[in-house]
């Protein structure tokens, strides 16, 4: 605790390269829109995202894909043509409910458990992780 919230090995780069590319990026999150904030900001990356919806913006959680549906509508962009991020099973639920593929994260599930789900695959962090994917 010390030390601060500690990013996932290599996201912090990923997401500056997405924003270098042009790449629309948003965060879709069950956390408070105050602990979103402040830990993007603490980590660093919260300049690099357009939108950012929360558990304060939306009336149903995940599994339900209001979260993920909101932050494609602030993007822009239809749900079919977005990758979702996500280290939860009922998040992999949620985004394979509104029709956007995903990659599973393996900080909190096993990607068995993550690609059961259905993630179409799994990944422990983003070091080496290129887009496009």
């Amino acid at each position: 605790a010390a030390r601060g919230m500690l990013p996932i090995a290599g996201a912090p780069a990923f997401v500056e390269s997405l924003a270098r590319r042009g790449v629309p990026r948003a965060v879709a999150t069950s956390a408070l829109r105050h602990d979103a904030e402040a830990l993007l900001s603490e980590i660093g990356v919260r300049e690099h995202f357009e939108v950012i919806v929360t558990a304060d913006d939306v009336r149903w959680g995940k599994p339900n894909p209001e979260v993920f549906l909101r932050a494609a509508a602030g993007l822009g962009w239809p749900p079919k043509g977005c990758l979702v991020f996500e280290d939860a099973v009922v998040g992999v639920h949620a985004a394979r409910n509104a029709g956007m593929r995903v990659v599973g994260l393996t900080t909190a599930h096993t990607a068995r458990e993550l690609l059961a789900a259905g993630a179409e695959r799994a990944i422990a962090d983003f070091q080496g992780f290129a887009w496009p994917v």
